[in-house]
C-alpha cells in the first residue's frame, strides 16, 4: 500500500489548512504579544517621528492663545489637529495630525514623507466626505493657507484671503465652506465667482470723491471650496448690521453646519450671550440667505467657549463646553431644521439634552481652546486636552448619553508588521475561499448516522447560532455598558472591516471579549455534552461522521475555524453548498450536526389484507 494511501482525505486536508493558516497564526501572536509603540499625549511626550528633542506637544491655550485643538469627520473617519512646536525653544508654531476610524479604532498620526509635523496653528479644520466614504479629505485652514490631508498624501489648496478673519467651517461630501469677515477681493464680486488666490488684495478703502467709488466696506462672506477651488457664495451681510442680527461680529461665538444641501451659520454676541441667532442659505439654488431667527436659550453661554456644531443623521446639534474649577460639561441640544417649519432654526428648550459630563475636573482646562468635537458613525465623540497636555475621548449618542468611557488617545506609529498582518490575513482569506471551492467539488463525504437521526435542517443551525451567539452579545453588553445600538454598529463596522484593518480588531476589547465568550461556551458545550445551549435548546447535536461522539481534537479544530469563516461572512455559504449542511469547520473536522428524524405515521397493519381481498373480489368478478 501506497504511504499516502494510510491517510484519508480529511486528514490530508487538515494538513493543508493548518500549513496554510500557520503564517497567519504566527503573525497575529507576534502582532499581539509584541509591545505596540505609543506616544501618550503629554505636555514632555515627542510626537511620531520628530527628531530628538523637538516637537514638543503643548496643551492648547495655555502657552499661545491661537493655539487650539480641532476636530472634524464624515461620520467614518475622525481627524484631530492639535497644535505643537517644531523646535526646542518651542518658539516654531506647528501642529499634528491624527486620525482614527471608527469608534474602536485606533490613534493614528499622520506623517507625509517622514514629516509629522506642519508648519503653523490651524484656526479651522473641515473634513470633506466621499459618497461611497472610501476616502476622506481633512482641510486644514492656517492664516489663509488651506492644505488637504489624506492618509497618504498632503497638496497645498487654494488660499482664503489672508487678510480675512475666519470665523468658522463646515464639511460635507459636496466639499467645505467657510465663513469669513473682510473685504471681499476683487476676484470675486458676485456669487459664482471662482476665488483667485493670486488676486486677494482688497478694494481701496480711501473716502468716496466724485470721481471715485463708494468705500469699500467690510462683510461677512461665504465660500465654497468645491471641485478643488474656492467660489463665492451669497455674503450675509456687512458687518455693520451687527445691531439688526444680520451678521456676527468679529468676536463673536460662530459656528456652521451643513444638512441637506443648507448651509446653517449660528451664532452668540457677546453683547447678548443668552441670544441665538440663525440663518440658512440654500446655496444649491442660488438664494439669498434666509432671514435671521432668534431663539432665546435659557442660560448664558460662557465668554471663554466656542459653539461646537455636529451633523448626526441629518439632524443638526449645537453644542458649548461649559467648564469651572470642578467640573466641566457640555450644553446644547438639537435645532429644529425643518425648512417652511415655523419654528425652523430654532433651538428650543425641549430639546435641550441634560448636560453631559466630560472631565472629573475642570482646572486647567479651557473650554474655548482644549475641548474638540465631530462625529463618528451615529454618534459624536468629544475630545479634551487635559492640564497636563493630555488627550482624552468620550463617545456620546444622539440623546447625550456616554457609551463609552473617557479613553486616553494613545499615537501609534505606523507598524510594519500590521501591514504584513493584513497582508496575511488576506492570504488566508483566499485559502480558506479555495480550499471551500475545493470541498465543494470532491466527491462527498460518506455519512452514517445513528438510527433515529438525520442531517439537521439549515433553519434549526441558524436558531441555534442566533441563541448562542446571543449569549455572548448580552454579557459584554453588561461588561462595557453598550446598551446602545450606534455602539453595536460601530462594533459592526470593525468587524465588518477586520482583514482590511485588522489592527482595530485587535484593539478592540469589546470584540475580543464577545468573540472569546463565545468560543469559550460553545466549545465546552460540544466538548462534554456534545451540543452547545443553542443546540440543546433546538435539539441539535454534533456527531463525527461514523456517528461517534466527536472527539476532543474534533471539537476543537471546528470551533477554531469559526473565526477565519465568520470574519468575511461568506465562508458561512459553504453550509449551504455541501451535500450535508456542513461548515468548513466541520468538514475540515469530520463532524455533522444531527437532529431527530421524526417517527413517520405507521400505516394500518389491516392495509395489505384488505388491498389483497379487494383485489381477489375484482378477478372473480371477472
Amino acid at each position: 500500500m501506497h504511504p499516502m494511501a494510510r491517510f484519508g482525505r480529511t486528514t490530508w486536508t487538515t494538513l493543508l489548512f493548518v500549513a496554510l493558516l500557520a503564517p497567519f497564526v504566527v503573525v497575529l501572536v507576534f502582532s499581539a504579544l509584541l509591545p505596540q509603540k505609543k506616544t501618550p499625549g503629554t505636555a514632555t511626550a515627542q510626537l511620531v517621528g520628530t527628531p530628538s528633542g523637538a516637537g514638543n506637544i503643548i496643551a492648547p491655550g495655555k502657552t499661545n492663545a491661537q493655539a487650539r485643538l480641532l476636530a472634524a469627520g464624515d461620520g467614518k473617519t475622525l481627524w484631530l489637529v492639535r497644535p505643537a512646536y517644531a523646535d526646542k525653544d518651542n518658539t516654531f508654531p506647528a501642529y499634528a495630525i491624527l486620525q482614527r476610524t471608527s469608534n474602536t479604532g485606533v490613534w493614528s498620526a499622520l506623517r507625509i514623507n517622514d514629516e509629522s509635523l506642519f508648519s503653523g496653528f490651524p484656526r479651522a479644520l473641515a473634513a470633506i466626505g466621499t459618497a461611497g466614504n472610501t476616502k476622506t479629505t481633512a482641510l486644514v485652514m492656517t492664516d489663509g493657507q488651506v492644505e488637504s490631508f489624506t492618509t497618504d498624501e498632503m497638496r497645498s489648496q487654494d488660499g482664503l484671503p489672508p487678510d480675512h478673519l475666519l470665523l468658522a467651517t463646515a464639511g460635507s461630501e459636496d466639499g467645505a465652506f467657510a465663513l469669513t469677515i473682510g473685504i471681499p477681493p476683487t476676484s470675486t464680486t458676485r456669487p459664482g465667482d471662482r476665488l483667485d488666490a493670486a488676486a486677494t488684495t482688497a478694494p481701496s478703502t480711501a473716502p468716496a470723491t466724485a470721481s471715485a467709488p463708494a468705500i469699500a466696506r467690510q462683510k461677512v462672506n461665504a465660500y465654497w471650496y468645491h471641485l478643488g477651488h474656492w467660489t463665492m457664495l451669497p455674503s450675509i451681510g456687512e458687518e455693520s448690521k451687527v445691531s439688526e442680527h444680520l451678521t456676527p461680529r468679529a468676536e463673536a461665538k460662530v459656528a456652521l453646519a451643513y444638512q441637506r444641501d443648507r448651509l446653517i451659520a449660528m451664532w452668540v454676541d457677546t453683547a447678548e450671550p443668552r441670544t441665538l441667532v440663525s440663518r440658512s442659505l440654500d446655496y444649491a439654488k442660488g438664494a439669498a440667505w434666509s432671514a435671521p431667527v432668534l431663539t432665546p436659550l435659557g442660560e448664558t453661554v460662557p465668554a471663554d467657549t466656542n459653539l461646537l456644531p455636529v451633523t448626526l443623521d441629518q439632524s443638526v446639534y449645537l453644542f458649548w463646553p461649559v467648564g469651572t474649577a470642578t467640573s466641566m460639561s457640555l450644553h446644547g441640544g438639537r435645532l429644529v431644521t425643518h425648512a417652511g417649519d415655523p419654528a425652523d432654526l430654532t433651538l428650543p428648550r425641549e430639546n435641550f439634552l441634560t448636560p453631559m459630563p466630560l472631565t472629573p475636573s475642570g482646572d486647567g482646562v479651557t473650554p474655548g481652546a482644549d475641548v474638540a468635537l465631530a462625529p463618528v458613525e451615529n454618534s459624536f465623540a468629544v475630545v479634551i486636552s487635559g492640564k497636563d497636555g493630555q488627550l482624552t475621548c468620550t463617545v456620546f449618542n444622539n440623546r447625550g448619553q456616554q457609551i463609552s468611557k473617557p479613553t486616553t488617545v494613545e499615537i501609534q506609529s505606523p507598524r510594519h508588521r500590521m501591514q504584513v498582518l493584513q497582508n496575511v490575513t488576506m492570504l488566508a482569506f483566499l485559502m480558506v475561499m479555495v480550499l471551500a471551492l475545493w470541498q465543494w467539488r470532491q466527491r462527498p463525504l460518506g455519512v452514517k448516522l445513528p438510527e433515529g437521526m438525520k442531517i439537521s435542517p439549515l433553519y434549526l443551525r441558524a436558531l441555534a447560532f442566533l441563541i448562542d451567539f446571543g449569549i455572548p452579545i448580552f454579557i459584554t453588553a453588561a461588561i462595557f455598558g453598550l446598551w446602545d445600538l450606534s455602539a453595536w454598529q460601530g462594533l459592526l463596522t470593525v468587524w465588518i472591516n477586520a482583514f482590511g484593518q485588522p489592527e482595530d480588531l485587535l484593539n478592540s476589547p469589546e470584540i475580543l471579549t464577545l468573540m472569546g465568550i463565545y468560543l469559550a461556551h460553545v466549545t465546552l458545550g460540544e466538548l462534554f455534552f456534545r451540543r452547545s445551549i443553542g443546540k440543546a435548546l433546538t435539539g441539535l447535536q454534533v456527531l463525527m461522521a461514523d456517528g461517534k461522539s466527536p472527539t476532543v481534537a474534533a471539537v476543537l479544530l471546528r470551533n477554531v475555524i469559526r473565526l477565519p469563516e465568520m470574519i468575511p461572512g461568506i465562508l458561512m455559504l459553504n453550509v449551504l453548498i455541501s451535500t450535508y449542511h456542513q461548515r468548513i469547520g466541520d468538514f475540515l473536522a469530520g463532524t455533522v450536526v444531527v437532529s431527530a428524524r421524526v417517527p413517520e405515521t405507521p400505516e394500518d397493519p389491516d392495509a395489505g389484507e384488505k388491498t389483497d381481498a379487494a383485489k381477489s373480489r375484482e378477478k372473480e368478478k371477472v
